[in-house]
């Protein structure tokens, strides 16, 4: 039996108020500049509408942590996942993530530097792949990887979702930095990894060429939720968002309506 490292990729959130639980996500693991950054919401760690600043949850509750859940790297035999508590505000409750630097939180990703990752498993995304460039169009499918409704798949094996490309993903949805997706996502899924995928066989390259290739993954971008409730049209956050808001540095803002 064969299961894609991929699956492990994606990891199952909860964010939390001191000891209540708030609410479940996914996240997943980038490398710059040879540092760890958990990559998810906005509004998943600021617990706030990004549109309007105002409480996600019906309590009213804003999180101050989150738990992750890592695969143990220590038990090589068998797939063991271990929650681990990070804090995600300092003592006086400011952000410890990072948001974009122009955008803030109208771009809706944020990320969280990790260290001491030595004692889990961690398969990250690459943010400048060496591997081929898989060509990315308008209806394309692509597979978004989290825990829809806060369930997974035996384990915390992430929950592979299609969908397909529903704007032209070279150009900017509402002049910011996305592209919509056609895919039945649920709550849960925020902060999801968007993939182009190949189990393996002949790709379509970015260049035109075809070539013969075994499993390819291409991260693509960032899932945050869909347009309103009635639609099945998501919101996918483009992959140049993260290296941005990592680069650019600039700690987050969670307080009502600030920017």
């Amino acid at each position: 039996m064969s299961i894609s490292q991929y699956s492990l990729a994606s990891l199952f959130l909860i964010a939390s108020i001191n000891d209540i639980q708030l609410g479940s996500a996914t996240g997943f693991i980038v490398n710059r500049n040879g540092k760890n950054f958990l990559i998810t919401n906005w509004h998943v760690l600021a617990g706030r509408n990004p549109s309007t600043g105002q409480p996600t949850n019906n309590s009213g509750g804003i999180p101050n942590n989150i738990t992750v859940h890592f695969v143990n790297n220590h038990t090589p035999s068998s797939i063991e996942w271990v929650p681990i508590k990070i804090m995600i505000t300092d003592s006086e409750g400011k952000p410890l993530w990072l948001e974009h630097p122009v955008h803030t939180r109208s771009v809706d990703v944020v990320a969280l530097e990790l260290d001491n990752l030595e004692n889990y498993k961690i398969i990250q995304y690459e943010l400048n792949p060496q591997n081929p460039i898989m060509r990315v169009r308008v209806a394309n499918d692509l597979s978004i990887i989290g825990f829809p409704f806060g369930i997974s798949a035996g384990g915390l094996f992430g929950i592979w979702l299609r969908g397909s490309i529903a704007s032209e993903p070279t150009l900017n949805y509402e002049n910011l930095p996305s592209f919509l997706i056609d895919a039945r996502t649920r709550q849960g899924q925020s902060g999801s990894p968007v993939i182009s995928y190949s189990s393996g066989g002949l790709v379509e390259l970015e260049n035109g060429d075809t070539s013969l290739l075994g499993e390819t993954v291409n991260l693509q971008g960032v899932y945050s939720g869909r347009i309103n409730k009635e639609s099945d049209i998501g919101i996918v956050w483009k992959k140049s968002v993260i290296t941005e808001i990592i680069d650019g540095g600039k700690l987050g803002n969670n307080h009502l309506m600030a920017s």
